[in-house]
């Protein structure tokens, strides 16, 4: 084994400790300030190289950057918004199952996403798509649409509920007594109300979404406002200019003329 120099190590201990009690109380709190303050300028310092270097703005690790730019391209695709929407498949032990069409055939993907589910997400976005005119530029739009769908979904999966229970009226228990006599109570199913519910919001965001369309429309509307504003702007220019107007492009051309009481007169020439 080999010796240690304890000359030399009891020299450096004595050095430190030389050091330490040649400083104040005080001193040696700065110091210690100090040495968590360049640890912590380290690591902010280290933090900053990774964000620039990766653009890396969640402090992702590098499983982590790649996943998000696998979750960037998902939501990038066409139906990338509504990808939680739809259930996963659980076979038999789906709560909707006794109403699943292709459960008779046995085509149940079990740990994939409903695909009767997927179909209605995709049939029913492009179908609002086309008739809203809602384009990837449209994030108000795009939002309201996800939305709509989701709600349609929710409201066919009350469906299913409804169907498996046959009657909007069930009876609920209220009470069982000592000897397990059951007193019930006829309420609204909770699929009814929640079908319900589902379809109010469903109405006002279509709504909505029309209400969009028409702002859409007053806006370019209001644009016609600088038309007008134009127009009574050449018209006073016409007047400062006694009246008249010369011809341009060798277009149609009306000529306005003012007489002392502000009366207007008006001739069309066409341009040569």
């Amino acid at each position: 084994m080999a010796e240690i120099n304890t000359n030399t190590y009891s020299a450096a201990n004595d050095d430190d400790d030389n050091y330490y009690d040649l400083m104040t109380p005080i001193d040696i709190e700065e110091a210690e300030e100090k040495e968590k303050a360049d640890k912590a300028i380290a690591k902010r310092e280290e933090l900053e190289k990774s964000l620039s270097s990766q653009q890396n703005i969640w402090g992702y690790s590098s499983l982590g950057i790649e996943a998000r730019k696998a979750a960037m391209t998902m939501l990038s695709t066409k139906t990338g918004l509504y990808s939680r929407i739809p259930l996963v498949c659980k076979g038999k032990s789906c709560p909707y199952i006794e109403s699943c069409g292709l459960n008779k055939y046995d085509l149940t993907p079990v740990g994939e996403y409903c695909p009767l589910e997927t179909a209605q997400i995709e049939m029913s976005v492009q179908k609002y798509v086309n008739e809203f005119e809602i384009s990837n530029d449209d994030f108000t739009d795009q939002n309201i649409l996800r939305e709509i769908v989701n709600l349609e979904i929710m409201m066919e999966r009350c469906k299913s509920l409804m169907a498996k229970e046959q009657n909007p009226i069930i009876e609920v228990v209220t009470n069982i007594t000592q000897e397990g006599e059951q007193f019930t109570h006829p309420e609204v199913s909770k699929a009814f109300e929640m079908y319900e519910h589902c379809q109010k919001q469903h109405s006002s965001l279509l709504n909505l979404m029309n209400a969009t369309r028409k702002d859409k429309a007053e806006t370019g509307a209001g644009a016609g406002g600088n038309l007008i504003s134009d127009i009574f702007s050449k018209l006073n220019t016409i007047e400062e200019n006694g009246g008249f107007v010369e011809p341009q492009n060798n277009q149609n051309t009306t000529y306005v003329y003012c007489d002392s009481n502000n009366q207007e007169d008006t001739n069309t020439d066409k341009g040569m």
